[in-house]
């Protein structure tokens, strides 16, 4: 529940907090959005039994991230200059099983229908650039991140092959598992590479082919995010992240026997609204000055203060806090396009380049209000500051981070190498 003085009339003059505001704000940066589906070619299709090896290299320059109007905006909140930026590299080693482990029982559906298994393990970088890392550090938080990633895991179910005129299609009924046990995880850290919570996501699609050479993969999949019990930068990753379902489709031109090329599209959206428990994003230097002083505003500090006040031009400090609470969000959502062209080298090989380009999207922004304390001249300590009594509450505008909030508005690039190790 909000503190009583957030629910009254803004009548603090704005630029009073903007310094508060435009820095906290600056602080509250998007790591690497996550999508566990992507479209591609063939994604889908029932291919012949046996493993597959394939490593997918994603590299992602993030410069702007959409807020809670859909509008695209820079990052650090105005307190850095245009052009910094947040640098991804991810690389997906993906192992795949394709096979019929009940072939020789009687148990129905599963002894005639081929089973896929899936692991991937990602490895990653990310870090942000000079101006944003000294930023972060005001906070007491950092902006970097390395190591190995959730590890995913699928289960599937292949459908039968129909056949219709030119027509031939199959399904494929699927479950996706997050876990967050190997993944790196920093608690004061903008940018990680784990979540730290699990997601279980089940998942239909399909796969059909015309003539030959037109190709169509599309999926519909509902993830469920558990809880994070260790939010990290400040509490601005989402303790309640919300649930998501995702929609992909993918079309694919077959112009030689060896060259593809496909275009799709991706949504995703939140149900609901991601939520933060007792976010506690705070200055590390303190007490901080305001801007202009409070001192300067008629009435308002002379009826509170116990103690005389320095002579201006001397500014007033402050201590701030933020107010313990549960805060949500309005919800994400995120439109992609996606691109890319596939080379077969004889039977064994796969190359695969997409790019992946944002069209539209809703971050994650919430009012988070912050106490506000005189700094009084500390009676045991000359020369520091004590907190003095409570003033108002300010209520400050702050952006979700991590895989469940912040939406980036900066395009994806991806690069993967599909082996089949025992074809010819």
């Amino acid at each position: 529940m909000a503190h009583p003085f957030t629910e009254k009339p803004e009548r603090r003059p704005r630029r009073r907090r903007r310094a508060w505001a435009a820095a906290l704000l600056a602080a509250a940066l998007p790591a690497q959005a996550s999508f566990i589906f992507f479209p591609g070619l063939d994604e889908y299709a029932p291919l012949p039994r046996g493993p597959y090896v394939d490593f997918t290299l994603d590299y992602t320059h993030i410069d702007k991230i959409y807020d809670e109007t859909g509008q695209s905006v820079d990052l650090g909140g105005g307190q850095v200059p245009p052009g910094e930026s947040l640098e991804s590299v991810l690389l997906l080693p993906r192992f795949l099983w394709i096979g019929n482990v009940f072939r020789d029982t009687k148990v129905p559906i599963l002894n005639t229908r081929n089973q896929v298994f899936r692991l991937i393990q990602p490895i990653g970088w990310q870090m942000a650039s000079a101006n944003l890392r000294a930023l972060d550090e005001r906070f007491g938080l950092k902006s970097r991140g390395a190591g190995l990633g959730d590890t995913y895991l699928l289960f599937g179910l292949y459908g039968h092959e129909h056949h219709w005129g030119v027509m031939h299609f199959n399904g494929l009924l699927a479950t996706t598992f997050k876990l967050p046990y190997l993944g790196q995880y920093d608690e004061q850290s903008l940018l990680n590479i784990g979540t730290n919570y699990l997601t279980i996501a089940p998942q239909l699609a399909g796969h059909a082919e015309f003539f030959g050479r037109l190709f169509v993969d599309a999926t519909a999949a509902y993830q469920v995010n558990y809880k994070n019990d260790k939010p990290a930068f400040g509490g601005l990753y989402p303790s309640d992240p919300a649930d998501v379902y995702n929609l992909e489709g993918s079309f694919g031109w077959k112009w030689a026997p060896r060259f593809y090329t496909t275009v799709g599209a991706l949504f995703r959206a939140s149900i609901g609204a991601n939520r933060y428990a007792n976010p506690d994003l705070n200055l590390v230097q303190q007490p901080t000055p305001a801007n202009p002083p409070l001192i300067q505003i008629p009435g308002l500090v002379s009826a509170l203060l116990p103690v005389p006040l320095p002579a201006p031009p001397n500014p007033a400090v402050f201590f701030i806090s933020p107010h313990p609470g549960i805060y949500q969000d309005q919800g994400v959502r995120a439109t992609m396009l996606s691109f890319g062209f596939n080379y077969v080298h004889r039977d064994s090989l796969v190359f695969d380049f997409r790019v992946l380009w944002p069209v539209e999207g809703k971050g994650s922004f919430f009012k988070l209000p912050y106490d506000t304390y005189l700094a009084v001249p500390s009676l045991t300590q000359p020369g520091a500051y004590e907190r003095g009594p409570f003033l108002t509450t300010v209520n400050t505008r702050v952006s979700g981070v991590g895989e469940a909030a912040a939406i980036p508005a900066s395009p994806q690039f991806l690069f993967r190498i599909v082996w089949l190790p025992w074809a010819p």
